[in-house]
């Protein structure tokens, strides 16, 4: 198809769907949890995360122009089984990312994840509410606009450190965060434009950010993958979603141990000293 994405019938249709489930997640949010006054309990984010799970798999099964497989979930009745808390990492290039995991991981395995978010993304309506009823931690950065400052508000992040240890430790449960802090840019690390387009320019991760992965270890987390290619073919930085795609994505574990992995390491050489400076004859 010819012209900018919102010309695009698949484009439309894909969008009029999302927007109708969307719609019925939200209503479910409100009249299901708030006269039974369970908004903010454990068993309403589970319940809302499993209403989202049906409800957003209606787009991708209303548009086969959108082909989804995904690989590896073979592998999910192994997570958390060491008993450890899980630490699911993303990569990040299209807000089709939250869309395609919450529509086909498990129904048994969704309900553990709470996801680290940016606050922006909470004032958003609808999609905040929704984010809001799930139980998902919003982390406060001290800027959105300049691009490489990933400092989280001091003042906010005591609160938000203290909801992770209660999803973690009280509530038993797990943890997706995309490590590389933002939707791929299309840009190398030194910030020069990388070649091609769509997910021909996002094939290599951005650096992580170390703040989140400390989690791995503070928690002894069982560190594991999800990985997923063509999103912002489907859905451009710039545009809607629903274009033709094929949208491949692979559930794997990296490291089953955090902390042990780290420890095996073999140690860096430290640099000799610089012999003294002389001072005379």
């Amino acid at each position: 198809f010819v012209g900018p994405t919102w010309q695009n019938p698949c484009v439309i249709w894909y969008n009029l769907g999302l927007f109708v489930s969307s719609t019925l997640i939200w209503v479910c949010c409100w009249l299901m949890l708030a006269p039974l006054n369970i908004y903010k309990t454990r068993s309403a984010s589970r319940l809302i995360l499993l209403v989202c799970r049906f409800f957003w798999r209606w787009p991708f099964a209303l548009s086969p122009w959108v082909r989804v497989r995904i690989h590896g979930l073979e592998h999910a009745p192994r997570l958390g089984t060491s008993g450890r808390p899980v630490l699911l990492l993303a990569n990040h290039t299209s807000f089709m990312d939250t869309l395609l995991f919450a529509a086909h991981v498990p129904y048994g395995t969704l309900p553990h994840f709470a996801t680290l978010a940016s606050s922006v993304l909470f004032k958003i309506p609808i999609l905040g509410t929704i984010m809001k009823c799930v139980g998902h931690i919003p982390v406060h950065f001290q800027s959105h606009d300049a691009a490489d400052n990933f400092a989280t508000d001091k003042s906010k992040r005591d609160e938000m450190v203290r909801r992770v240890d209660e999803h973690v430790r009280v509530h038993r449960g797990w943890v997706c965060m995309y490590p590389e802090g933002r939707i791929h840019r299309g840009l190398d690390g030194e910030g020069n434009r990388l070649p091609g387009r769509g997910s021909a320019q996002t094939g290599t991760l951005q650096p992580f950010r170390p703040g989140g992965l400390k989690l791995a270890l503070q928690h002894d987390m069982e560190v594991w993958g999800w990985v997923t290619r063509g999103n912002n073919d489907c859905w451009p930085r710039v545009g809607l979603g629903g274009c033709p795609s094929r949208l491949p994505a692979r559930l794997f574990p990296p490291g089953r141990d955090a902390r042990r992995a780290l420890a095996a390491q073999p140690a860096r050489p430290r640099a000799a000293a610089p012999p003294p400076h002389p001072t005379g004859p």
